[in-house]
């Protein structure tokens, strides 16, 4: 991995500026303490590189301050995270790099750790560099993945039909959980909000909120 941030990867970023801008990555590693490796290795060997530590340890009052830093700074950036943060609805598109260091189990999950960078304000072509160690989990990662994406091409096809980009994928996707949690908040607020037939006194029977039908037959809701 490291020889490959070296030989391959790191050239490229310390190269010639995408668009007259400076390059910038943002680092998905599979587990705190390798993030905190790449962190120290990009620091000690390439002084050059402006890196930055994103864990879960930072306190919310310097979240937005690191990530402010990493789109402001002056020189090429790397931003390390684990995927534990990537699916916080972080927005990255000062970055027009993006690695992978372990593919993740979870196909939608990695799709929405690229679309990080590549959303709106985003003014290049990001590139997303997804490392495979053949011979280990990746392998079985990689099956998951092409399983998953076939069935999610099928059930895609009847919602925006054969052909599509992944954007539009993604698109429709949003669209559709919007619609369940709308309809499931619906739901949730009708059967929340008693009608007059069901406050009437009824018998004079008991009135406490113990999960069992009351006098009038209505049920009691407890969320959880």
């Amino acid at each position: 991995m490291f020889r490959w941030l070296s030989d391959v990867f790191v050239p490229q970023l310390l190269g010639t500026p995408e668009g007259g801008v400076l390059n910038k990555v943002v680092i998905f590693a599979p587990l705190p303490g390798q993030a905190s490796y790449v962190n120290w290795f990009l620091r000690t060997f390439y002084a050059g590189i402006h890196s930055i530590l994103y864990h879960s340890g930072v306190p919310s009052r310097d979240c937005d301050s690191l990530l402010q830093q990493f789109a402001s700074v002056d020189r090429p950036a790397a931003l390390i995270l684990t995927p534990a943060l990537g699916g916080t609805g972080l927005n990255l598109v000062p970055a027009n790099h993006i690695i992978i260091m372990q593919k993740f189990w979870n196909l939608n999950e990695q799709c929405q750790a690229v679309a990080q960078i590549h959303r709106i304000g985003q003014m290049r072509t990001p590139k997303a560099w997804i490392l495979h160690c053949e011979g280990g989990v990746d392998d079985r990662a990689e099956e998951l993945h092409h399983s998953r994406g076939k069935f999610e091409v099928r059930v895609m096809h009847g919602l925006i039909g054969e052909k599509f980009s992944y954007m539009e994928l993604m698109d429709a996707r949003a669209t559709r959980i919007r619609e369940l949690e709308q309809a499931q908040s619906a739901t949730q607020t009708s059967a929340a909000v008693p009608s007059p037939s069901d406050i009437q006194g009824g018998d004079g029977g008991d009135d406490s909120d113990d999960g069992a039908p009351g006098p009038s037959g209505t049920q009691a809701f407890r969320y959880i």
